[in-house]
């Protein structure tokens, strides 16, 4: 510090907050929870910039990328802020934030038969009418019953999938998305802020390891599917011909 500087130098000023010796890992779970208002805004603590989220105290924070848990924040002071409240409740709010938001849901695929060719189709006439609507209840019949035979396939229950670290336990869903992590208290008593977002993000790699997802076979489903809309394509080229040449 240069000699001009130290006269401007507030001699009434507040020195440095003995938190700053925080490791910087956990600091920024409080910092995030101060700049958000603390608990007097439920709407803006939820989800930050970044894609995590966090409890509504801002005593844990998830990162959730692609339904999979890759890291976690919690306060170096979350003992004293729980109140009456759980490290397990804050962390099953964290996550459903987390789900809501960051959860990716692919649009199924479109297809389009622009290119097809319908040229040798008949004129529109009473006959051919007749003849597409008997192809389209037909396709229909065997639409109800793919989708009958899919429902009597009633998957077994399975257990939740879950992994273990030490003493961190996380479930997922049959999905395979996390939705709970729970603690032993033992453990817990004695586990530092850096040890548990350790082993809660080394759970959750173990439970993702041994996951398995449920079989769901629709394959007859989009084979009827896709005739369907072969049809349907068909049938609105001979209505419109000119479209056509």
């Amino acid at each position: 510090m240069d000699a001009e500087d130290i006269g401007d130098i507030d001699p009434l000023a507040p020195g440095p907050d003995i938190d700053e010796r925080h490791d910087s890992d956990t600091d920024d779970v409080e910092d995030m929870h101060e700049e958000q208002g603390g608990d007097d805004t439920p709407a803006d603590w939820s989800v930050m910039g970044d894609g995590s989220a966090s409890d509504s105290q801002g005593i844990v924070r998830v990162w959730v990328e692609e339904n999979r848990i890759t890291k976690v924040r919690v306060s170096p002071r979350w003992h004293s802020r729980l109140q009456r409240r759980t490290l397990d409740d804050c962390f099953m709010q964290a996550l459903m934030n987390a789900n809501l938001h960051v959860a990716s849901v692919e649009p199924p695929e479109v297809r389009t038969y622009d290119d097809a060719d319908f040229s040798g189709l008949p004129p529109f006439s009473q006959r051919s009418f007749a003849a597409f609507q008997h192809a389209f209840d037909d396709v229909e019949r065997r639409w109800d019953e793919a989708l009958e035979r899919r429902e009597e396939k009633v998957p077994l229950p399975r257990p939740a999938t879950t992994g273990k670290s030490k003493g961190v336990t996380v479930s997922l869903t049959d999905d395979g998305i996390a939705n709970a992590v729970t603690f032993d208290t033992k453990w817990l008593d004695t586990a530092q802020a850096g040890d548990i977002c350790t082993h809660v993000v080394r759970a959750a790699e173990n439970a993702y390891a041994r996951f398995i997802p449920a079989e769901d076979d629709r394959s007859e489903i989009d084979e009827v599917e896709a005739e369907h809309e072969v049809l349907l394509a068909a049938f609105k080229a001979m209505l419109n011909p000119k479209e056509q040449s």
